[in-house]
């Protein structure tokens, strides 16, 4: 696949998908192996609360390399392109440096970090859950690194390389797994997690090919000011807050019964599995585009992509969505129900999953206006939205984790992503001159309806067959078939989108 095509919006889509769908499928490999070998555990549970803190930072960082870079760059060379070079040294030594003190920082109080969220006596599982959180930490400084190479790959729109780098990350995980589980139980998840991250690291370091020219240190840090946008402190907000509500849940680790920690992680792994795919292939792909686009006051253009983007991401994930509700424990069954994942272990993970796919296409679509609201530079409103949204998220998990156990903390996150993507969506929709400003409702009402009806059909010719997962599995062959050949026939416009790009691809 040559580089020009993987800079176009529809090409770098294709390549990130098709790599994503490769690369997740070794990272869901490995969540099979974990459930394999841990199941609903108490030990699992102990790594999940162990690694959440570490995990979360490094998932900022990630997002912290694309929001706030990629932007900022494309301010500095719109300003003065001669400052470009002297902007990456001094971002990249920002980065790792900030990495170093906080992992430095996090080591520290590791030892109070763990016990706001056990509040056991037992020694062996602080020990454990601190233990954890120690060796994870020498992965924050690694994806300081990786965050800022991906990101700058991204700006010079070259996709391949990044998307490629966490197909390594997985297979070396994989590896490092299998081979020191039954050896080193637990703790060969970080160690599969540090090796890993150390070889994107090298992988990404080596593609990048960026000069740094150290003799010119001094020179730089001195006019630091004008090189680093004063929005990274917003940016960096919000993305911790946008991450806490992994971190909230993790503290009602008490709350709930043995196993509730647990099978929501599982019930979250494939809830994302598909946003991770697909919306965040297409978000990362846009994301360059939009920043340019606006920088040159190109709405119409950013409006096409948009409303195209809304398409795509409704039309797919209705029917996710549905399929996840109906037949989530089907899907569970299939993937994880084995070794020490037992049959009541698959029925209290599909509860959790239920409530998760409640809010399925609208966070969908808030990995869509989350990065115009970047792009547009709105960081601010971003901020005060994240804010709300999260404190929305702890209120929500206090008053129904004691009514609902561990779905009451999934369900507060389902309503949580719910006012992300409405209030962005309608931010979206004030603040930028777009003149289509109801597609998501009426593409959202549409897909429903469109959906309702596959099932209801799917359910009658299935209503006098017994059930198995086999029948199940058919059902679900058969609905996808019906949903998407209604759209075919009434020649729905997000097919002749995905056409579209089969055919540019070719």
């Amino acid at each position: 696949m040559s580089k020009k095509f993987t800079s176009t919006v529809a090409g770098a889509s294709i390549l990130i998908t098709a790599v994503a769908i490769i690369s997740k499928g070794f990272g869901f490999f490995r969540e099979i192996i974990f459930a394999d070998y841990f199941g609903l555990s108490r030990n699992f549970e102990i790594y999940l609360v162990g690694a959440i803190l570490p995990l979360t930072i490094n998932t900022v960082i990630l997002y912290l390399g694309q929001n706030y870079l990629i932007p900022a760059y494309n301010k500095i060379k719109e300003k003065d392109s001669r400052l470009i070079d002297d902007f990456v040294l001094i971002n990249f030594l920002i980065f790792v440096f900030a990495g170093i003190c906080a992992a430095l920082i996090l080591y520290l109080f590791s030892g109070s970090i763990i016990h706001l969220y056990i509040q056991e006596s037992d020694y062996n599982i602080l020990r454990t859950a601190n233990l954890i959180f120690r060796l994870f930490l020498i992965t924050i400084p690694v994806s300081c690194a990786i965050s800022f190479l991906s990101a700058f790959q991204q700006i010079n729109l070259e996709f391949r390389y990044p998307a490629y780098s966490q197909l390594i990350l997985n297979i070396s995980f994989i590896i490092v797994l299998i081979i020191f589980a039954n050896s080193l139980g637990i703790f060969a998840i970080p160690l599969g997690y540090i090796a890993g991250s150390f070889l994107q690291m090298v992988f990404l370091f080596k593609k990048a090919k960026i000069k740094f020219k150290f003799d010119k240190i001094n020179s730089i840090v001195k006019q630091y000011r004008h090189l680093v946008s004063g929005t990274i402190i917003i940016v960096i907000l919000i993305e911790i807050l946008g991450q806490l509500y992994v971190i909230t849940d993790r503290y009602f680790y008490s709350y709930v019964p043995s196993g509730g920690i647990a099978a929501l992680n599982y019930a979250q792994i494939i809830f994302l599995l598909p946003i991770s795919i697909l919306s965040m292939a297409l978000s990362t792909a846009i994301f360059p585009y939009f920043s340019h686009y606006l920088s040159r006051n190109l709405i119409t253009k950013m409006e096409e992509i948009f409303n195209q983007s809304i398409k795509i991401n409704v039309a797919v994930f209705i029917p996710i969505s549905i399929l996840f509700i109906y037949y989530g424990n089907v899907i569970l069954k299939i993937f994880f129900e084995r070794g020490q994942f037992s049959g009541s272990d698959t029925a209290i993970t599909y509860q959790a999953l239920i409530f998760y796919s409640l809010s399925l296409v609208f966070y969908s679509v808030y990995s869509i206006t989350n990065k115009t609201l970047y792009s547009a530079g709105m960081v601010k409103i971003l901020l005060y939205i994240t804010i709300a949204g999260i404190l929305l998220k702890i209120i929500l998990n206090f008053l129904l984790v004691r009514i609902l156990e561990q779905d009451g903390l999934a369900l507060s996150t389902s309503i949580s992503y719910l006012f992300f993507s409405l209030i962005c969506l309608l931010t979206v929709y004030k603040k930028i001159s777009f003149r289509n400003k109801t597609i998501f409702f009426t593409e959202l009402i549409f897909h429903l309806v469109n959906g309702a009806v596959a099932l209801l059909i799917v359910k009658q010719l299935s209503v006098l067959i017994p059930q198995s997962v086999s029948l199940s599995i058919l059902q679900i062959i058969l609905f996808l078939v019906l949903y998407f050949l209604n759209l075919f026939l009434v020649k729905h416009s997000a097919i002749q989108i995905i056409k579209g790009l089969i055919n540019f691809y070719r």
